[in-house]
Protein backbone atom coordinates (compact mmCIF):
# COMPACT_ATOMS: atom_id res chain seq x y z
CA UNK A 1 0.00 0.00 0.00
CA UNK A 2 2.69 2.50 1.02
CA UNK A 3 4.76 1.74 -2.08
CA UNK A 4 1.77 2.35 -4.36
CA UNK A 5 0.96 5.66 -2.68
CA UNK A 6 4.56 6.87 -2.96
CA UNK A 7 4.68 5.85 -6.62
CA UNK A 8 1.51 7.80 -7.33
CA UNK A 9 2.83 10.87 -5.51
CA UNK A 10 6.11 10.78 -7.42
CA UNK A 11 4.32 10.39 -10.75
CA UNK A 12 2.04 13.34 -9.96
CA UNK A 13 4.97 15.53 -8.91
CA UNK A 14 7.01 14.76 -12.02
CA UNK A 15 4.03 15.50 -14.26
CA UNK A 16 3.58 18.86 -12.54
CA UNK A 17 7.27 19.78 -12.54
CA UNK A 18 8.16 19.00 -16.15
CA UNK A 19 5.26 18.86 -18.65
CA UNK A 20 5.96 16.66 -21.61
CA UNK A 21 5.83 18.02 -25.11
CA UNK A 22 2.84 16.95 -27.09
CA UNK A 23 2.18 17.44 -30.77
CA UNK A 24 -0.47 19.82 -32.03
CA UNK A 25 -0.04 22.43 -29.32
CA UNK A 26 -0.53 26.08 -30.28
CA UNK A 27 2.41 28.38 -30.92
CA UNK A 28 2.84 31.01 -28.23
CA UNK A 29 4.38 34.48 -28.42
CA UNK A 30 5.54 36.39 -25.32
CA UNK A 31 4.87 40.15 -25.47
CA UNK A 32 6.62 42.37 -22.89
CA UNK A 33 4.15 45.14 -22.03
CA UNK A 34 6.84 46.51 -19.71
CA UNK A 35 9.97 46.93 -21.91
CA UNK A 36 12.23 46.34 -18.91
CA UNK A 37 10.96 42.75 -18.77
CA UNK A 38 12.11 41.91 -22.31
CA UNK A 39 15.57 40.65 -21.25
CA UNK A 40 13.96 38.51 -18.54
CA UNK A 41 11.65 36.60 -20.87
CA UNK A 42 12.75 32.97 -20.81
CA UNK A 43 14.32 31.46 -23.90
CA UNK A 44 12.60 28.16 -23.18
CA UNK A 45 9.69 27.71 -20.82
CA UNK A 46 7.09 25.54 -22.49
CA UNK A 47 7.02 23.34 -25.59
CA UNK A 48 4.41 25.72 -27.01
CA UNK A 49 6.86 28.63 -26.97
CA UNK A 50 9.23 29.13 -29.87
CA UNK A 51 11.91 31.80 -29.27
CA UNK A 52 12.34 32.19 -33.03
CA UNK A 53 8.71 33.32 -33.29
CA UNK A 54 9.31 36.28 -31.01
CA UNK A 55 12.52 37.24 -32.78
CA UNK A 56 10.89 37.19 -36.22
CA UNK A 57 7.80 39.02 -34.98
CA UNK A 58 9.77 41.74 -33.19
CA UNK A 59 11.98 42.16 -36.26
CA UNK A 60 8.94 42.69 -38.49
CA UNK A 61 7.45 45.25 -36.10
CA UNK A 62 10.75 47.07 -35.62
CA UNK A 63 11.33 47.25 -39.37
CA UNK A 64 7.90 48.72 -40.09
CA UNK A 65 8.19 51.14 -37.18
CA UNK A 66 11.65 52.29 -38.31
CA UNK A 67 10.38 52.86 -41.85
CA UNK A 68 7.47 54.94 -40.55
CA UNK A 69 9.75 57.02 -38.30
CA UNK A 70 12.20 57.57 -41.14
CA UNK A 71 9.34 58.77 -43.30
CA UNK A 72 8.22 61.21 -40.60
CA UNK A 73 11.74 62.56 -40.21
CA UNK A 74 12.05 63.07 -43.97
CA UNK A 75 8.75 64.94 -44.11
CA UNK A 76 9.69 67.13 -41.12
CA UNK A 77 13.01 67.96 -42.75
CA UNK A 78 11.16 69.05 -45.89
CA UNK A 79 8.86 71.24 -43.76
CA UNK A 80 11.88 72.91 -42.15
CA UNK A 81 13.33 73.65 -45.59
CA UNK A 82 10.01 75.12 -46.74
CA UNK A 83 9.79 77.27 -43.59
CA UNK A 84 13.29 78.58 -44.20
CA UNK A 85 12.28 79.45 -47.74
CA UNK A 86 9.16 81.24 -46.44
CA UNK A 87 11.37 83.23 -44.05
CA UNK A 88 13.51 84.35 -46.99
CA UNK A 89 10.37 85.42 -48.86
CA UNK A 90 9.30 87.42 -45.80
CA UNK A 91 12.61 89.26 -45.69
CA UNK A 92 12.29 90.02 -49.42
CA UNK A 93 8.56 90.87 -49.01
CA UNK A 94 7.58 88.37 -51.69
CA UNK A 95 4.15 87.73 -50.20
CA UNK A 96 2.73 85.51 -52.93
CA UNK A 97 5.72 83.17 -52.84
CA UNK A 98 5.61 83.12 -49.05
CA UNK A 99 1.89 82.30 -49.09
CA UNK A 100 2.39 79.49 -51.64
CA UNK A 101 5.11 77.87 -49.53
CA UNK A 102 3.09 78.04 -46.30
CA UNK A 103 -0.22 76.92 -47.83
CA UNK A 104 1.57 73.95 -49.39
CA UNK A 105 2.97 72.96 -45.98
CA UNK A 106 -0.46 73.26 -44.37
CA UNK A 107 -2.20 71.34 -47.13
CA UNK A 108 0.30 68.50 -47.39
CA UNK A 109 1.40 68.02 -43.78
CA UNK A 110 -1.45 69.14 -41.54
CA UNK A 111 -1.91 65.61 -40.18
CA UNK A 112 1.78 65.47 -39.29
CA UNK A 113 2.01 68.93 -37.75
CA UNK A 114 -1.30 68.92 -35.83
CA UNK A 115 0.04 66.07 -33.70
CA UNK A 116 0.51 67.51 -30.18
CA UNK A 117 4.20 66.55 -30.34
CA UNK A 118 4.75 68.87 -33.31
CA UNK A 119 2.31 71.72 -32.73
CA UNK A 120 5.18 74.16 -32.27
CA UNK A 121 5.92 73.80 -35.99
CA UNK A 122 2.26 74.28 -36.89
CA UNK A 123 2.26 77.44 -34.73
CA UNK A 124 5.06 78.82 -36.94
CA UNK A 125 3.09 78.04 -40.10
CA UNK A 126 -0.07 79.76 -38.86
CA UNK A 127 1.73 82.78 -37.44
CA UNK A 128 3.63 83.31 -40.70
CA UNK A 129 0.38 83.05 -42.67
CA UNK A 130 -0.72 85.93 -40.45
CA UNK A 131 2.37 87.81 -41.56
CA UNK A 132 1.32 87.21 -45.17
CA UNK A 133 -2.03 88.87 -44.41
CA UNK A 134 -0.21 91.82 -42.90
CA UNK A 135 1.99 92.18 -45.98
CA UNK A 136 -1.02 91.98 -48.27
CA UNK A 137 -2.94 94.48 -46.14
CA UNK A 138 -5.68 92.00 -45.31
CA UNK A 139 -6.06 92.45 -41.54
CA UNK A 140 -8.86 89.85 -41.28
CA UNK A 141 -6.50 87.12 -42.52
CA UNK A 142 -3.87 88.26 -40.02
CA UNK A 143 -6.40 88.19 -37.20
CA UNK A 144 -7.75 84.72 -38.09
CA UNK A 145 -4.32 83.16 -38.32
CA UNK A 146 -3.08 84.84 -35.15
CA UNK A 147 -6.13 83.53 -33.31
CA UNK A 148 -5.42 80.01 -34.55
CA UNK A 149 -1.79 80.28 -33.45
CA UNK A 150 -3.05 81.50 -30.08
CA UNK A 151 -5.40 78.50 -29.83
CA UNK A 152 -2.48 76.14 -30.53
CA UNK A 153 -0.39 77.67 -27.74
CA UNK A 154 -2.04 80.35 -25.57
CA UNK A 155 1.25 81.25 -23.87
CA UNK A 156 3.50 81.72 -26.91
CA UNK A 157 4.26 85.16 -28.37
CA UNK A 158 6.30 86.24 -31.43
CA UNK A 159 9.85 87.42 -30.72
CA UNK A 160 9.97 91.21 -30.64
CA UNK A 161 13.64 91.30 -31.66
CA UNK A 162 12.85 89.30 -34.82
CA UNK A 163 9.53 90.75 -35.99
CA UNK A 164 9.47 94.18 -34.41
CA UNK A 165 7.01 95.90 -32.05
CA UNK A 166 4.23 96.39 -34.64
CA UNK A 167 3.89 92.67 -35.33
CA UNK A 168 3.93 91.90 -31.61
CA UNK A 169 1.26 94.58 -31.02
CA UNK A 170 -1.01 93.02 -33.67
CA UNK A 171 -0.61 89.62 -32.04
CA UNK A 172 -1.49 91.08 -28.64
CA UNK A 173 -4.63 92.54 -30.23
CA UNK A 174 -5.60 88.95 -31.05
CA UNK A 175 -4.96 88.04 -27.42
CA UNK A 176 -7.34 90.78 -26.28
CA UNK A 177 -9.93 89.74 -28.88
CA UNK A 178 -9.80 86.13 -27.68
CA UNK A 179 -10.40 87.24 -24.08
CA UNK A 180 -13.69 88.84 -25.09
CA UNK A 181 -15.01 85.85 -27.09
CA UNK A 182 -17.70 83.48 -25.84
CA UNK A 183 -17.09 79.79 -26.51
CA UNK A 184 -19.78 77.62 -28.11
CA UNK A 185 -20.24 73.85 -27.94
CA UNK A 186 -19.04 71.90 -30.98
CA UNK A 187 -19.87 68.22 -31.50
CA UNK A 188 -16.96 66.01 -32.56
CA UNK A 189 -17.86 62.77 -34.35
CA UNK A 190 -14.99 60.44 -35.23
CA UNK A 191 -14.88 57.01 -36.84
CA UNK A 192 -13.61 54.65 -35.54
CA UNK A 193 -14.96 55.70 -32.12
CA UNK A 194 -11.77 54.59 -30.31
CA UNK A 195 -9.64 57.16 -32.17
CA UNK A 196 -7.49 59.54 -30.14
CA UNK A 197 -8.72 63.06 -30.92
CA UNK A 198 -7.12 66.46 -30.35
CA UNK A 199 -8.53 69.87 -31.15
CA UNK A 200 -5.98 72.69 -31.24
CA UNK A 201 -3.44 70.20 -29.83
CA UNK A 202 -5.55 69.56 -26.73
CA UNK A 203 -7.10 66.14 -26.03
CA UNK A 204 -10.84 65.78 -26.50
CA UNK A 205 -12.66 63.59 -23.99
CA UNK A 206 -16.25 62.99 -24.91
CA UNK A 207 -18.24 64.09 -27.94
CA UNK A 208 -18.34 67.85 -27.32
CA UNK A 209 -15.77 70.58 -26.93
CA UNK A 210 -16.31 74.30 -26.18
CA UNK A 211 -14.48 76.51 -28.67
CA UNK A 212 -14.34 80.27 -29.28
CA UNK A 213 -15.21 81.61 -32.75
CA UNK A 214 -12.50 81.34 -35.38
CA UNK A 215 -10.28 78.77 -37.07
CA UNK A 216 -9.47 75.50 -35.32
CA UNK A 217 -7.77 72.22 -36.22
CA UNK A 218 -8.89 68.69 -35.39
CA UNK A 219 -6.42 65.78 -35.38
CA UNK A 220 -7.36 62.09 -35.07
CA UNK A 221 -5.37 58.87 -35.07
CA UNK A 222 -6.32 55.26 -34.46
CA UNK A 223 -4.43 52.00 -34.53
CA UNK A 224 -4.49 50.48 -38.01
CA UNK A 225 -5.82 53.67 -39.64
CA UNK A 226 -4.35 56.60 -41.49
CA UNK A 227 -3.93 59.67 -39.27
CA UNK A 228 -5.94 62.66 -40.45
CA UNK A 229 -6.43 66.34 -39.60
CA UNK A 230 -8.62 69.19 -40.83
CA UNK A 231 -9.23 72.90 -40.32
CA UNK A 232 -12.73 74.05 -39.45
CA UNK A 233 -14.42 77.33 -38.57
CA UNK A 234 -16.55 78.12 -35.52
CA UNK A 235 -19.45 79.02 -35.42
CA UNK A 236 -19.94 78.05 -39.05
CA UNK A 237 -19.47 74.42 -38.03
CA UNK A 238 -21.54 73.28 -35.07
CA UNK A 239 -20.28 69.74 -35.56
CA UNK A 240 -17.17 68.17 -37.04
CA UNK A 241 -17.08 64.70 -38.58
CA UNK A 242 -13.79 62.92 -39.10
CA UNK A 243 -13.55 59.47 -40.70
CA UNK A 244 -10.18 57.75 -40.64
CA UNK A 245 -9.36 55.49 -43.58
CA UNK A 246 -7.99 52.02 -42.77
CA UNK A 247 -4.26 51.60 -43.29
CA UNK A 248 -3.97 49.99 -46.75
CA UNK A 249 -0.95 47.88 -45.73
CA UNK A 250 -1.79 44.21 -46.32
CA UNK A 251 0.60 42.77 -43.71
CA UNK A 252 -0.98 42.98 -40.24
CA UNK A 253 2.45 43.03 -38.58
CA UNK A 254 3.56 45.91 -40.80
CA UNK A 255 0.36 47.82 -39.99
CA UNK A 256 1.01 47.38 -36.29
CA UNK A 257 4.63 48.47 -36.65
CA UNK A 258 3.59 51.61 -38.52
CA UNK A 259 1.07 52.42 -35.79
CA UNK A 260 3.74 52.00 -33.11
CA UNK A 261 5.52 54.99 -34.63
CA UNK A 262 2.63 57.14 -33.31
CA UNK A 263 2.54 55.66 -29.81
CA UNK A 264 2.71 52.49 -27.72
CA UNK A 265 0.16 49.71 -27.55
CA UNK A 266 -2.41 49.98 -24.76
CA UNK A 267 -3.61 46.43 -24.26
CA UNK A 268 -6.48 47.55 -22.06
CA UNK A 269 -8.10 48.81 -25.28
CA UNK A 270 -9.82 46.07 -27.33
CA UNK A 271 -8.69 47.45 -30.73
CA UNK A 272 -5.07 47.40 -29.56
CA UNK A 273 -5.36 43.81 -28.35
CA UNK A 274 -7.02 42.82 -31.61
CA UNK A 275 -4.25 44.43 -33.65
CA UNK A 276 -1.57 42.60 -31.68
CA UNK A 277 -3.31 39.23 -31.95
CA UNK A 278 -3.94 39.70 -35.68
CA UNK A 279 -0.33 40.69 -36.30
CA UNK A 280 0.90 37.65 -34.39
CA UNK A 281 -1.53 35.39 -36.27
CA UNK A 282 -0.05 36.66 -39.54
CA UNK A 283 3.23 35.14 -38.33
CA UNK A 284 1.64 31.80 -37.42
CA UNK A 285 1.27 32.51 -33.70
CA UNK A 286 -1.89 31.24 -31.98
CA UNK A 287 -1.58 32.69 -28.47
CA UNK A 288 -0.01 35.92 -27.21
CA UNK A 289 1.00 36.11 -23.55
CA UNK A 290 1.31 39.74 -22.42
CA UNK A 291 3.74 40.18 -19.53
CA UNK A 292 4.12 43.30 -17.37
CA UNK A 293 5.58 44.27 -14.03
CA UNK A 294 3.16 45.55 -11.39
CA UNK A 295 4.92 46.67 -8.24
CA UNK A 296 7.06 43.82 -6.95
CA UNK A 297 5.14 41.19 -8.94
CA UNK A 298 4.80 40.10 -12.57
CA UNK A 299 1.39 39.82 -14.24
CA UNK A 300 0.81 37.68 -17.33
CA UNK A 301 -2.34 37.28 -19.40
CA UNK A 302 -3.07 35.06 -22.40
CA UNK A 303 -4.69 36.69 -25.45
CA UNK A 304 -6.52 34.32 -27.79
CA UNK A 305 -8.50 35.92 -30.60
CA UNK A 306 -10.85 38.47 -29.06
CA UNK A 307 -10.74 36.76 -25.66
CA UNK A 308 -8.47 37.34 -22.66
CA UNK A 309 -7.45 34.84 -20.05
CA UNK A 310 -7.34 35.75 -16.36
CA UNK A 311 -4.52 37.98 -15.13
CA UNK A 312 -2.00 35.75 -13.34
CA UNK A 313 0.08 37.54 -10.72
CA UNK A 314 3.26 35.84 -9.52
CA UNK A 315 6.60 36.72 -7.96
CA UNK A 316 8.66 35.87 -11.07
CA UNK A 317 8.38 36.08 -14.85
CA UNK A 318 8.50 32.33 -15.41
CA UNK A 319 5.82 31.54 -12.84
CA UNK A 320 3.50 34.23 -14.20
CA UNK A 321 3.88 32.99 -17.79
CA UNK A 322 3.38 29.37 -16.73
CA UNK A 323 0.20 30.34 -14.90
CA UNK A 324 -1.15 32.19 -17.95
CA UNK A 325 -0.34 29.27 -20.24
CA UNK A 326 -2.17 26.92 -17.90
CA UNK A 327 -5.37 28.60 -19.00
CA UNK A 328 -4.78 27.72 -22.67
CA UNK A 329 -6.00 24.37 -23.97
CA UNK A 330 -4.02 22.28 -26.46
CA UNK A 331 -6.35 23.35 -29.26
CA UNK A 332 -5.43 27.00 -28.71
CA UNK A 333 -8.63 28.05 -26.94
CA UNK A 334 -9.06 29.38 -23.43
CA UNK A 335 -10.23 26.98 -20.78
CA UNK A 336 -13.02 27.96 -18.43
CA UNK A 337 -11.66 30.11 -15.60
CA UNK A 338 -12.33 27.50 -12.93
CA UNK A 339 -10.65 24.56 -14.67
CA UNK A 340 -7.91 26.55 -16.34
CA UNK A 341 -5.60 27.28 -13.46
CA UNK A 342 -6.79 25.29 -10.46
CA UNK A 343 -4.08 22.64 -10.26
CA UNK A 344 -1.19 24.58 -11.88
CA UNK A 345 -1.91 27.61 -9.72
CA UNK A 346 -1.65 25.52 -6.54
CA UNK A 347 1.59 23.97 -7.72
CA UNK A 348 3.07 27.33 -8.75
CA UNK A 349 2.12 29.02 -5.51
CA UNK A 350 3.75 26.26 -3.48
CA UNK A 351 7.04 26.24 -5.38
CA UNK A 352 9.62 28.99 -5.36
CA UNK A 353 11.25 27.49 -8.43
CA UNK A 354 9.15 25.65 -11.02
CA UNK A 355 12.19 23.63 -12.08
CA UNK A 356 13.20 22.54 -8.57
CA UNK A 357 14.23 18.85 -8.44
CA UNK A 358 11.36 16.67 -7.35
CA UNK A 359 13.31 15.23 -4.42
CA UNK A 360 13.59 18.75 -2.93
CA UNK A 361 9.86 19.52 -3.04
CA UNK A 362 8.45 20.04 0.44
CA UNK A 363 5.06 18.60 -0.42
CA UNK A 364 6.70 15.25 -1.34
CA UNK A 365 8.30 14.74 2.03
CA UNK A 366 5.21 16.03 3.82
CA UNK A 367 3.11 13.47 1.98
CA UNK A 368 5.61 10.71 2.79
CA UNK A 369 5.57 11.66 6.48
CA UNK A 370 1.75 11.63 6.53
CA UNK A 371 1.60 8.26 4.81
CA UNK A 372 4.25 6.73 7.09
CA UNK A 373 2.54 8.13 10.20
CA UNK A 374 -0.82 6.83 9.04
CA UNK A 375 0.68 3.42 8.35
CA UNK A 376 2.18 3.24 11.83
CA UNK A 377 -1.14 4.26 13.38
CA UNK A 378 -2.93 1.65 11.34
CA UNK A 379 -0.46 -1.00 12.46
CA UNK A 380 -1.05 -0.20 16.09
CA UNK A 381 -4.79 -0.15 15.61
CA UNK A 382 -4.79 -3.47 13.84
CA UNK A 383 -2.82 -5.04 16.65
CA UNK A 384 -5.39 -3.97 19.24
CA UNK A 385 -8.60 -4.69 17.33
CA UNK A 386 -10.17 -7.35 15.17
CA UNK A 387 -8.76 -7.03 11.64
CA UNK A 388 -12.04 -8.06 9.99
CA UNK A 389 -13.89 -4.97 11.22
CA UNK A 390 -11.43 -2.29 9.97
CA UNK A 391 -10.78 -0.92 6.48
CA UNK A 392 -8.39 1.91 5.64
CA UNK A 393 -8.46 4.00 2.46
CA UNK A 394 -5.55 6.40 1.90
CA UNK A 395 -6.03 9.25 -0.64
CA UNK A 396 -3.03 10.91 -2.23
CA UNK A 397 -2.90 14.54 -3.34
CA UNK A 398 -5.69 15.49 -5.67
Amino acid sequence: MLARVLSAVLAWGIAEASPQERSGRPRVLLWPVSPALAPELPASLDPRFEPADRAAFESALAGAQADALDGMRTRLAAVEVALARARDHYVEQRWDDMADALVRIEGDELALLADPRRCDVLWEVEFRLGLVGRGRHTPEQTRRRNLLALALDPTRRPAREVYGPEVVAEFLDAVDARAGQVSVPVRIEVAPPDAVVHVDCQPVRGSHVDLPPGLHVVHARALGHTTTAALFEVPERASVEVALAPDPTDDAAARLGRSLADGPLVLELPPHRRALVEAAAARGVDVVVAVESVGEAVVARALVGAARGPAVRRASVELAIAGALAGVADDGTLRSSGAAIATPRRALDERKDARKPIVRAWWLWTTIAIVVGASLGVGLGVGLRDRSSDRIVVYGPR
